[in-house]
């Protein structure tokens, strides 16, 4: 038990002066700032690795699917070859749009069928909360017109930006139409399709890329 005593006390006892008492408090209240600065430090770099971890993986799925879509881009003669890929903008952030015949049908919806001739459009709306929302639109099987029916879900509501690009196996395009007249994308699938993805989550932001090459494209 401390005693407030000068150290010359008459009784002969040993003690704590005031100023060694006060110098002690101060040094153990520094300390414990000191560790309290240091733990919440790593909690806060904890949380922040969980949520960039949580946002890149939830990116790379999106890409992935988007991926495996493109990749069964149908084409056959007789049929029209529907592919088409918008360039649009949100502010100034790039907010794309690409609707296409596949056979690579994956159904996100369960109590749609696999296999066949379906078609997929991906495409960005404001949501009412005024987030940014990818929206994955499905008709399984394909049926004309091809730009209506089928399921819509929502893909993320932490969009920023989604930028896909075109190639002919030259050059580089920001849209593609293969009902247009242009030479390279007329009745033809591009050779080779790029999507960059961008997800945010308040001050944080994470960028995923793909790439993919549509295989009844090749070879043609």
């Amino acid at each position: 038990m401390f005693k407030f005593l000068w150290k010359d006390h008459p009784d002969g006892e040993s003690a704590f002066t005031l100023i060694e008492v006060m110098t002690a408090v101060t040094i153990l209240a520094i300390m414990a700032t000191v560790a309290f600065t240091v733990v919440f430090g790593a909690v806060k770099r904890s949380r922040h690795i969980d949520r960039r971890v949580e946002l890149s993986t939830e990116a790379a799925s999106i890409v992935s699917l988007m991926v495996d879509d493109v990749r069964g881009a149908f084409r056959r003669q007789g049929v029209v070859p529907v592919f088409e890929g918008t360039d649009g903008f949100n502010a100034e952030d790039p907010a794309d749009s690409i609707s296409f015949l596949t056979t690579a049908i994956l159904p996100v919806n369960p109590e749609l069928p696999a296999g066949g001739v379906g078609e997929v459009e991906y495409s960005v709306m404001e949501g009412e909360s005024g987030k940014l929302l990818l929206l994955r639109r499905e008709q399984n099987p394909a049926e004309a017109p091809y730009d209506e029916g089928g399921v819509s879900i929502e893909v993320t509501d932490r969009l920023k930006s989604l930028d896909i690009t075109y190639s002919d196996g030259e050059d580089w395009f920001d849209n593609w139409d293969t009902e247009s007249a242009a030479e390279h994308e007329a009745g033809k699938l591009p050779r080779q399709v790029r999507v960059e993805l961008v997800l945010e989550n308040g001050d944080l932001t994470v960028t995923h890329h793909g790439s993919v090459a549509p295989v009844m494209a090749v070879g043609r």
